[in-house]
């Protein structure tokens, strides 16, 4: 999403000094609070479910931009696991939002419910990767 964004403001040789890869957005955030980076892009979702765990994050850090939207991360299953239990899974997440308890861990959450999309879904996503390989980060 960042070297997409970068590549809609013209800004492909290269904006930050460094980059590392984290290899999870609660790695980045923690390194930004430790201060061994000085910056970082966060999953909205992940760091509104931190700022609820732990509000006195939000004295210490600052949002400078907001990108997006894009579509949600899709949950996926291994194609070894038995078509059975795919099948049951699928079921059982579509159809969490009807029974009282689950709908209390989707609320804990701040998930509505899901729902099941086609894989056009995420062309949006496709496409910005196809824009986002014209910008280098460093």
């Amino acid at each position: 999403m960042v070297r997409y964004h970068l590549a809609t403001l013209g800004e492909t040789a290269g904006y930050f000094g460094r980059a590392i890869e984290s290899g999870a957005h609660e790695t980045s955030l923690q390194l930004l609070l430790a201060g061994e980076i000085d910056a970082t892009a966060i999953d909205s979702t992940v760091l509104e479910a931190e700022l609820r765990r732990d509000p006195a994050i939000g004295e210490h850090i600052r949002v400078v931009a907001t990108l997006g939207p894009s579509p949600i991360p899709p949950w996926l299953v291994l194609r070894s696991v038995p078509q059975e239990v795919r099948v049951a899974l699928r079921s059982a997440l579509l159809s969490m939002h009807l029974e009282p308890h689950s709908r209390a861990l989707l609320a804990e959450a701040q998930i509505a419910r899901f729902e099941h999309v086609d894989d056009r879904a995420y062309d949006a996503i496709r496409s910005m990767a196809r824009q986002a390989i014209r910008a280098a980060l460093y």
